[in-house]
């Protein structure tokens, strides 16, 4: 087992928010407005599991390739020992359009990301994952923005640690982006767009 990730954010659908092994609030960073709906971003990190990583978002202004102004989020912070799998990340909440495509005929999640060519996490929350261990697959930021494409299918749990349950999409809650490895003395990442196709 290369990584072990252990996490602990997910959706309260009751009160609409995050808890992170339901003693820290994850702090609801913002929301990409795009063409083809909204995704909210809430940021967490493993405080609640007796670790000091961070991680903080700001907003950006960039121009797009039709030369458009256009809002990006900007996440950078640091990774340490003090916990053993130590870990911080982004969560994405599909607007409800976007959310059902996931849950049933989406083939494909579309990130616009840049970065520090370091590899993250992305993965999906599903309703019957109960330990942390959610279906994903590590890619890696480049330095200059482009189109990362992860086909659904290609979304595993580890192998090795927690518990093997079958993947189904329809139990998609959200998305999320979560560091690899550790300690990683800085990072960081900026997400342009994310289409559910």
């Amino acid at each position: 087992m290369r990584y072990r990730y252990l996490i602990c954010a997910f959706v309260l659908w009751a009160s609409v928010g995050f808890t992170a092994c339901e003693e820290k609030t994850a702090v609801k960073a913002g929301k990409l407005n795009l063409e083809n709906g909204s995704f909210s971003l809430y940021i967490y990190d493993d405080a609640a599991d007796r670790g000091d990583s961070s991680i903080a978002m700001s907003q950006q202004t960039v121009r797009n390739e039709k030369g458009e102004n256009a809002t990006v989020w900007r996440f950078n912070g640091k990774v340490t020992t003090k916990y053993t799998y130590g870990y911080t990340g982004v969560v994405i909440l599909p607007d409800d359009k976007n959310l059902a495509l996931l849950q049933n005929s989406a083939e494909k999640i579309k990130l616009r990301v840049s970065g520090d060519n370091r590899e993250y996490r992305l993965s999906v929350d599903t309703e019957n994952v109960k330990d942390g261990n959610t279906f994903g697959r590590t890619i890696t930021f480049p330095k200059r923005y482009e189109d990362i494409v992860i086909p659904i299918a290609s979304l595993k749990q580890d192998s090795g640690w927690g518990t093997a349950v079958p993947f189904k999409q329809e139990l998609i809650k959200n998305l999320k982006i979560q560091t690899v490895g550790q300690p990683v003395s800085s990072f960081s990442f900026t997400i342009h767009s994310v289409a559910i196709e």
